[in-house]
């Protein structure tokens, strides 16, 4: 509720956020070592964010997008892997511009073979990727 509240207090329009008291928001954790490299930690066991289900989604507001975004992490587990991919079918038959951002953090995924084979699963759908 503080995240929302935040949000909202900064014009960002939070009409589809899910508030789910059972699941807390995840948490990441971004150190930076001597040479300037980032290693990352996370507070997600499981996290909301990875509880999202095909029937909580909002297709309206989908459907009213120009633009939908989404990052790999949504991948990694059940439900939230499914409903994924049941946004990006609504956005893409809409006409929305499809962009991904893939990250690939080992500690959130079950094996690296399984990380490569979802991550890669989506970009048949994508119009922009974050390469970098």
């Amino acid at each position: 509720a503080v995240f929302a509240k935040t949000l909202i207090s900064n014009g960002v329009n939070c009409d589809g956020l899910i508030v789910d008291k059972k699941y807390f928001t995840t948490l990441a954790f971004v150190e930076l070592n001597e040479q300037g490299d980032r290693s990352f930690s996370f507070a997600r066991k499981p996290g909301a964010d990875t509880q999202l289900r095909r029937d909580e989604l909002n297709e309206t507001i989908i459907q009213d997008s120009h633009i939908f975004h989404i990052g790999s992490l949504s991948l990694t587990n059940e439900p939230a892997h499914s409903a994924t991919l049941a946004a990006l079918d609504i956005a893409k038959e809409t006409g929305c511009v499809l962009s991904y951002d893939p990250n690939y953090r080992a500690n959130l995924w079950p094996n690296v073979e399984t990380a490569i084979a979802q991550m890669r699963s989506v970009l048949p759908w994508m119009d922009l990727v974050k390469i970098i």
